[in-house]
């Protein structure tokens, strides 16, 4: 969101970044000066936010946006996309609703789900960060939908790994500390391989809701010598210029951004066939490895024990790690944004198709932006 906000500024536009955070509240991002600030303070941005809440900040949000009267809006998760797209009917400002969730993700949250569809009714269009996700969006929302991927910096140093004279080796996941993201599998998949490589540690970047359990996990598989929860870090960039495997166990990812950090940076990656968002980015044998299997313990620790036992595969991969996200350059992605906006801009008065039947054909989005 940061970085969108920093490169619309390079296209001439004027950019305001509206968050539900109290003014006092430290920024965790990197923002131009040039980015107005503007505050809704209304609840905790830290925590769930309850009906009552909810329903304070859709009228806030609905009287911060009409006094700003911007062009368009941009609202960036369902947590924002949801009640800036209810706040704003009947205002004639157009809302994007930007996606970085996979569809998966709201299986199991039935109200979530019937809110985000709700919302979607109202937006102008909606972007996703990969393909895999465009795919697993219902057909009547597909005309509205573009992908634009996250901006990726390729700005990893360029020495190669020195894994094959190293003593000690790092394993890194980049990740928050959540169900999905695999952690417990990756866990039990070192455990099974970690005597017979003893120059190994396994370090793991990030914060949830799993990190007790993580702490007893490792406590109860005798790892203690050998992972290390390292926490949330504001700069991340040194655990990737360090490590010399970056392990992505997640069962689903709607772009997977550590992973592509970490391929920046030029280091091989394991991940699951099965997971989307992984298998866009990693190719099998070529910037990484793919694991499948039934089992996914013993999967990962096939892949894993593979790539740790041969330097010169490492060597091999990350050599083209890099390479392989040049084509999420911020100077390409802007471009897809800015044409975005100007017809988000310039169809105000468009009609929305009534679904989930219409015959109404919207120009299909992902074919006019070039």
């Amino acid at each position: 969101m940061a970085a969108v906000c920093n490169a619309m500024l390079t296209k001439g536009h004027a950019v305001s970044l509206l968050t539900f955070d109290r003014p006092t509240q430290a920024s965790t991002c990197s923002l131009d000066s040039q980015v107005r600030r503007l505050f809704v303070g209304v609840g905790d941005s830290q925590q769930r936010a309850t009906v009552f809440v909810t329903a304070r900040r859709i009228l806030a949000l609905r009287r911060l946006v009409r006094a700003e009267r911007p062009d368009v809006v941009i609202a960036f998760m369902h947590s924002m996309f949801v009640p800036m797209a209810l706040a704003l009917l009947g205002t004639g400002v157009p809302v994007v609703a930007s996606e970085h969730t996979a569809i998966h993700y709201y299986r199991k949250r039935p109200l979530d789900a019937l809110l985000w569809l709700l919302s979607l009714r109202f937006v102008r269009y909606m972007t996703v960060t990969s393909r895999s996700v465009q795919r697993t969006l219902p057909g009547f929302l597909k005309r509205r939908v573009t992908v634009i991927y996250n901006f990726v910096s390729a700005e990893g140093d360029d020495r190669v790994r020195a894994g094959a004279t190293r003593s000690e080796h790092i394993l890194l996941n980049v990740g928050r500390l959540s169900p999905e993201k695999g952690q417990k599998a990756m866990l039990r998949a070192f455990a099974l391989i970690k005597d017979r490589f003893p120059e190994w540690q396994l370090r793991i970047v990030g914060a949830g809701s799993l990190r007790v359990y993580l702490q007893r996990l490792i406590e109860e598989l005798d790892l203690q010598d050998r992972v290390v929860l390292v926490g949330a870090l504001k700069d991340v960039r040194p655990e990737y210029s360090n490590a010399d495997i970056f392990l992505m166990p997640s069962k689903f990812e709607s772009f997977g951004l550590a992973t592509a950090e970490a391929l920046s940076h030029g280091l091989p990656v394991i991940g699951f066939a099965s997971c989307p968002g992984t298998n866009e980015l990693v190719a099998h044998g070529e910037n990484g490895l793919l694991v499948d299997g039934e089992d996914r313990v013993k999967a990962l620790a096939d892949g894993m024990a593979r790539l740790m036992d041969d330097a010169e595969l490492r060597a091999t991969l990350s050599t083209s790690a890099k390479r392989s996200v040049e084509r999420f350059s911020e100077r390409t992605l802007i471009k897809r944004w800015d044409a975005l906006v100007y017809m988000a801009a310039n169809r105000k008065n468009a009609p929305v198709p009534t679904w989930p039947k219409s015959r109404f054909r919207w120009p299909p989005l992902v074919h006019r932006i070039k």
